[in-house]
């Protein structure tokens, strides 16, 4: 903290950082739809008053705008105005038309203040009204989907709601402008900014001089230095905070009139949703303590990325690339999937999900979106300590060979490079990590089914799955029934007959496509049957969660093969090992025997996680019916089984995570820069997350992982992968000669 506040252009700087915040809030303001100064001497006329004068006061002023608009009209009598004379009388009609406008208040303001008005004075309805939108949602059709997230959900909202009974103040004074304080994103963007300036001065530029070193000599010295500057940086932001808090309000004040913080935070219009006993301090220390969890998990983000790349602008654009991906990812995901709170908008301002009641989708389970910062504290663990690792990587590797001389116990190369890549460098953490990364893809997915499916599934148990001259009997009855019903609801008077027949008709939209596929593989001449299309659908027309999971086994091949070169790279070994022949070959076998292993134990979880899922959403799913009975495959006379299939898959799979292994070895092996390869190869696979959008033709793995949806692609990217490796190898043919 002494080297942040000792020099005077730091101070200077911080003070510049804290006045640029205040103007920039000022000139936004000034950007409203009305002027803030009008607000507040509106609310210093209506205070004082009772709910009745209030009222009176602001429709005054509606009608005074109402008449001015019609002001020429008035005078040429060309509109009736004797309503404004019998309530106001002529004299106040006379004034109205005799003002300019300057004088008239503008709209949007008066409907602000009404709106405000309406908060404070009618919560007891707004609670009642959400009491009956959970009743009304408990009305579930017979063959609509019970999804337990939804209902779970609910009757935690429910739950929370039923606590709720808040005194409302008399007065809104001032809470537009501790609406628009609470909301603004100009402090989030500045304290970033300052993180990223003093992070340079603290770590960076001291670590360029060599400084840091006289601290790792010692044996905890580093991880004493790291912590002390991590302390720093968050006393820093947690300072800027609460300073941007304090003056943002004292300048909102000014503006709009000051707030009583002791009033609940329901006061507030915006955040009227608000589910818990709180008043406008508590709640802002409670977003203050989120806020402080998010810039600390940052902060150690960013330490752990430095420590990896040891470049201070690859650094900061590596963790901004992060942040980013995760923002868009977030705006593009559902309300309920984990990805849409990971968004640094959504972190770093919690009050929207307090407000809107959020939950996290986990498998069936509604979370409290609380949950998320405990996330990210053991994330910030786990960063610190990969980071404390990656500092103290060559003293730990100094003393384990130190060690291992003085027990003169010796064993396989294949066992010291498994234990130096699996145990030594996390590669084991770096796998758990990556499954639970996919198992947390999967866990918002609890059916693939909607209400069409359910009802074209019950009509394969009632009809059959096959052509025969029964089925056809059953349709035709069926399709009459249907259009009885239809004919019967236009003339039926008795409430309970015609909801009888409006469940009949509801039927409709399953039975059609029961029909047309029924009449489909009848017209077809090689002999097929209807199959339950939905309980195979998440295995084989998945396109969208099966790039994800292949991203995140892509991202892990990648990040493992990195880790096993990084330390020769770094260490100069390599070039010792590249000098012995017999050495190098070796070595490469025993690194790629490594790799390969958890290669294979990443596919073998991918597949046997996403069977899992799908046995856990459909345990009665038949895996025995032939792929061209798939509405995907019709077109295709493929009569495998879906069950062997996926067998066939996985081997496929397995065979193009070998090629992609040997061809990520050489690369690794042979070019030197290996966190630019890195950073390359995840630009090629990051199109696997776009797979739904535009970008992704650029999912080109996917192809190549699922080939039966484009053979074509997966040849020419098999292809060039291994004329990637033949020429690697070429070159080093000729280099030996």
């Amino acid at each position: 903290m002494k080297k942040i506040f000792s020099r005077r252009y730091h101070i200077v700087f911080l003070l510049g950082i804290i006045i640029v915040a205040n103007v920039l809030f000022f000139y936004q303001n000034k950007n409203d739809s009305f002027n803030a100064s009008d607000y507040k001497q509106i609310q210093i006329k209506l205070k004082g008053k009772t709910e009745k004068e209030r009222y009176a006061y602001l429709n005054e002023l509606q009608d005074i705008n109402s008449l001015f608009m019609m002001k020429e009209a008035v005078i040429n009598h060309q509109v009736d105005f004797n309503e404004y004379v019998e309530k106001y009388g002529k004299e106040w009609v006379n004034q109205v038309l005799k003002m300019e406008y300057e004088d008239i208040v503008n709209d949007a303001l008066i409907h602000r203040l009404i709106e405000e008005e309406d908060n404070l004075h009618s919560y007891d309805l707004f609670l009642k009204q959400v009491k009956q939108q959970y009743e009304t949602n408990q009305s579930i059709s017979i063959f609509q989907n019970k999804d337990p997230f939804i209902q779970s959900r609910a009757d935690q909202t429910k739950r929370l709601y039923e606590k709720m009974h808040v005194n409302m103040p008399s007065s809104s004074d001032g809470s537009y402008g501790s609406e628009k304080v609470l909301k603004s994103m100009i402090p989030d963007a500045l304290i970033l900014l300052t993180v990223a300036y003093f992070f340079y001065i603290l770590v960076a530029f001291e670590d360029e001089k060599g400084m840091l070193r006289y601290g790792s000599m010692m044996k905890k010295g580093s991880n004493q230095q790291l912590l002390s500057k991590w302390l720093a940086l968050l006393v820093l932001v947690m300072g800027l905070e609460a300073i941007f808090l304090l003056t943002l309000f004292l300048n909102s004040g000014m503006q709009y009139g000051m707030q009583d913080i002791f009033q609940p935070i329901q006061s507030i219009l915006y955040y009227v949703s608000v589910p818990y006993h709180m008043n406008i301090l508590s709640f802002i220390a409670v977003v203050f303590c989120f806020k402080i969890i998010i810039y600390a998990f940052l902060l150690a983000l960013l330490f752990m990325v430095y420590a990896l790349v040891k470049n201070y602008l690859l650094a900061i654009s590596i963790s901004a690339l992060f942040i980013g991906s995760f923002t868009f990812l977030a705006s593009t995901s559902g309300d309920s999937h984990l990805l849409s709170y990971l968004g640094l908008t959504q972190i770093l301002h919690p009050e929207y999900a307090l407000k809107n009641v959020s939950y996290i989708r986990f498998f069936s389970k509604a979370i409290p979106y609380n949950v998320l910062y405990g996330l990210f504290i053991i994330l910030m663990i786990l960063a610190f300590a990969l980071c404390f690792k990656l500092f103290h990587k060559q003293r730990k590797h100094i003393l384990h060979i130190t060690h291992q001389a003085k027990s003169h116990k010796v064993h396989g190369l294949l066992f010291y490079e498994m234990k130096k890549l699996w145990i030594n460098d996390f590669g084991i953490v770096l796998m758990v990590v990556c499954l639970i990364a996919q198992i947390l893809l999967l866990a918002p997915i609890i059916s693939m089914s909607n209400i069409e499916d359910n009802q074209y599934n019950y009509y394969i148990d009632q009809i059959g799955d096959h052509v025969s001259k029964e089925a056809d009997e059953k349709i035709a009855l069926e399709r009459q029934k249907i259009d009885d019903a239809k004919q019967q609801i236009m003339i039926e008077k008795d409430s309970i007959k015609l909801n009888e027949y409006m469940k009949i008709q509801s039927m409709e939209q399953g039975f059609s496509l029961y029909e047309n596929r029924y009449r489909a593989i009848k017209q077809d001449s090689f002999s097929r049957k209807l199959i339950k299309e939905d309980q195979i659908r998440f295995l084989i027309d998945n396109d969208y969660t099966q790039s994800q999971m292949l991203f995140v086994l892509l991202l892990f091949m990648i990040l493992i093969t990195m880790q096993s070169y990084d330390r020769e790279n770094l260490t100069k070994v390599k070039r010792l090992q590249s000098m012995s022949e017999h050495m190098d070959t070796r070595l490469k076998k025993a690194k790629l025997i490594t790799m390969g292993i958890g290669a294979f134990v990443g596919v073998l979880g991918m597949n046997c996680m996403m069977l899992l899922h799908n046995y856990q959403m459909y345990p009665g799913a038949d895996y025995t019916n032939r792929l061209c009975d798939s509405v995907v495959f019709h077109n295709t006379h493929i009569t495998l089984s879906i069950g062997l299939y996926l067998v066939l898959l996985f081997i496929w799979q397995l065979f193009i995570t070998c090629i992609l292994m040997l061809v990520l070895q050489k690369v690794y092996h042979k070019i030197p820069h290996a966190k630019m390869i890195t950073i390359i190869l995840l630009t090629m696979i990051f199109p696997l997350l776009m797979k739904d959008t535009s970008l992704g033709v650029f999912a080109i793995f996917y192809d190549l992982y699922y080939p039966i949806t484009n053979f074509i692609m997966a040849g020419i990217v098999l292809i060039g992968c291994v004329g990637i490796y033949i020429g690697f190898h070429v070159v080093e043919r000729r280099k030996r000669l």
